[in-house]
This record gives C-alpha cells, structure tokens and sequence, in this order.
C-alpha cells in the first residue's frame, strides 16, 4: 500500500511539473504576445532607418537612405560676374570735346573706385548714368543690371532699365519687363507709374494698358490726386 502511494505522489508531481511548463509556453506563444512583439519590431525597424552625408558646395546635409530632398542654391554677390570696368567708351559723336573729357574723367573716378570695391550698387548707379550721357548705351545697362541684382527690392535701376530699353536701346520687351519689376518693387512710388504708362501710350500705343497701369497707381496710392488727374488725359 505504501508503494502506490509513493507512485500517485511521483505522477501527481510530474503532472504538475507539466502543467507550469506548459502554461509557460503557451503565455509565450499567445497572440496578444506576439503582436506586442511585433510592433515592437516595427518601431525598431522605423527608428533605425539609415542615413548618408551628401555634401554640395561646401555644404553638408544628413538625410535618410531613399529619401527624397532637394538643394536649392542661392546665388550670392561674389557668383554675380561685374562688369568689365576696362572697356573704350563709346561715345555719342554727337558730344563735343569738353563734355568727353569731363565724362571720361567721371566715368574713369567711378570706375576706380569700383575696382576697390564692387559691392556699391549707388556708385554703379551714378557709372550708368554718366556712360547713358556718354552715348555708350549697352555699358549703361550692364551697370544699372548689376546695381539691381545686388540690391534688395530695387526699384531706380529698374525704372532706369525700362527707360533705357524703351527710348534708347529700342527693345520693347526688356522695357516691359523691367518697368513692370520696377513697379513690383516699389508700388509706392507714384512716379513710376507715370513713366509705365507713358511707355505703354507714347511707345506701345497701348493706351488700355496705359489706363490699367494708372488705376492699378491709384488703388495703391489712393491719395494721389496727380494720378486720377492723369488719368483723365488717357
């Protein structure tokens, strides 16, 4: 009798020995389990995404391995090419010889002073006007080009372009265009809608275009008599 109650005492802790392992195992394998497992290794996945070092212009970026990303460079004042301070004056044969040494002498003064230092848009400025008084039409835009491009919201260049392209270098398009950037650039300024519009009557024979540009004046300006009186002359 004591024999068998030692074997049930044997089966009866093996059974439970069985039990624990397998209540063991099946808590491993259950499905609440694996999915915790899972999206823990997505998150893994998702946090070590790997990255490479790109390097244009001197410039280094870190961005993720099949990403997508764009580098934009932005022309700075030593990219912009100055203009040829070297270059014969083409004069007007109209000028006699006083006004040549005079302008030679202001166009050289100006000039030196650029070579020093090109980073002047008002000294470019002031070199277009006197090359424009010289007759040496193209050097002027070159100057007053260069003035705008390194000058914030420039709106006098502009204005001297569209005069310059439209009266004298007789390119209607250019003109156009710079005397619209010159109104984008200072739509405050009333006077420049008297020279675009005018450019649009008296070149362009485009007087709709004329009236447009003064009404788009006076919405911008609407306390500007001087407009509203031109206006009416169109």
């Amino acid at each position: 009798m004591r024999k068998n109650q030692i074997i049930i005492l044997v089966v009866i802790v093996t059974l439970a020995i069985i039990a624990l392992c397998y209540f063991k195992f099946y808590k491993s394998a259950s499905p609440v389990n694996k999915t915790n497992q899972e999206n823990q290794s997505a998150t893994t996945d998702n946090t070590s995404t790997s990255t490479r070092t790109v390097d244009v212009g001197g410039v280094t970026a870190e961005v993720s391995e099949g990403g997508n990303f764009t580098i934009e460079q932005v022309p700075t004042e030593e990219q912009i090419p100055v203009p040829d301070l070297n270059k014969s004056i083409n004069f007007n044969s109209a000028l006699d010889n006083v006004a040549k040494d005079q302008l030679t002498k202001n166009i050289n003064t100006l000039r030196d002073n650029l070579k020093k230092d090109p980073k002047q848009p008002e000294v470019w400025m002031n070199l277009g006007s006197n090359l424009k008084m010289a007759g040496d039409y193209l050097q002027a835009a070159s100057a007053w080009e260069y003035a705008s491009k390194i000058t914030l919201n420039d709106y006098v260049s502009f204005g001297n372009l569209g005069n310059l392209y439209g009266y004298y270098l007789k390119d209607n398009v250019k003109a156009e265009a710079n005397y619209l950037q010159a109104l984008k650039n200072g739509s405050q300024q009333v006077y420049l809608y008297f020279q675009v519009a005018e450019f649009y009557r008296d070149v362009l024979k485009n007087t709709s275009k004329a009236k447009s540009i003064i009404e788009d004046g006076i919405k911008v300006n609407p306390s500007s008599s001087e407009l509203r009186d031109f206006l009416k002359t169109l």
